[in-house]
This record gives structure tokens, sequence and C-alpha cells, in this order.
């Protein structure tokens, strides 16, 4: 074990190199070399009793964080789908895909048509005639994002 002293804090910090460490208050830290040479904290989160992960098993988790963030923000935006020659940008979140559920079990009980508003606030007239085409083209391109 070395010792890290924060400049600014004067905190007194343990660490191993290249593994998150604790402070004497359980705060969970990453300690990362800047250009100089010099030691600074990078992350800290009150932790008990938890396993601390090496620096790259933590940026691995973040960089997975903000994949998941990413994917989450493009399905909000959606996609153009083009019907009788207008555009419409419909979402593609799982709000949307049980919304369309409910509308096609609604079109089986007999509704014929209904306003259908995606999370990103379009709104699409749903019809029995067009519903399978639009219902198609959502399943295909919701499905780019688990291929």
């Amino acid at each position: 074990m070395k010792t890290y002293i924060n400049k600014t804090t004067k905190d007194i910090y343990e660490y191993e190199d290249n593994y998150v460490v604790k402070d004497k208050n359980l705060q969970k830290i990453t300690l990362e070399l800047d250009k100089n040479g010099n030691r600074y904290q990078k992350y800290s989160k009150t932790v008990k009793n938890e396993i601390l992960l090496k620096d790259d098993e933590f940026i691995k988790q973040q960089e997975l964080s903000k994949q998941k963030e990413l994917i989450s923000k493009q399905k909000r935006e959606g996609v153009e789908y083009k019907y009788n020659d207008n555009i419409y940008k419909i979402s593609l979140t799982t709000q949307d895909q049980n919304g369309l559920n409910a509308v096609k079990s609604a079109l089986e009980l007999g509704l014929e048509s209904t306003n259908f508003i995606f999370e990103n606030g379009t709104i699409f007239k749903i019809t029995t005639d067009n519903f399978k085409e639009l219902a198609l083209f959502f399943v295909k391109e919701r499905n780019k994002f688990y291929i």
C-alpha cells in the first residue's frame, strides 16, 4: 500500500497501483496520474462492504452506461417513417411498443382507428388498414438496437 495526500483537502488515502481504494471514511476513490505524474481523485462514492474494482473495470462500466444512455436517447428521438407521402419521426421506446400492443388488441376488438402519440410527441393516426405496415416497420427498426 502507498499513501496519497490530496493537496487541496489534505485528506490521506491509501492505494495500490491501478486499483480503486478506500479512505478512512469509506469513500470509494479512483486515483489516476495526470500528465505530470501527480495522482488525483477521479471518482468518489460512499461504499460499505463493496468489492473494489480495478480502474479498467470501472471504466468499462462507465462506457457501458454511456452506451445504454445513447441507445435510450436514439430510441426516444426515433426514426423517419414514410406513410402516404408524409414523413413521421416515430420513437422506438418500450412505452411505444407497449402502446402499439394495446392498439393491436383494440383493433382486434373492433376499433377502427385511433390517434397514437409516440413518446417523442409524434401523433400518427392508426387504422385497421395501416397498422400491420407500421407495426412491422416499428419492430424491424427497434430490433436494430439488439442485433
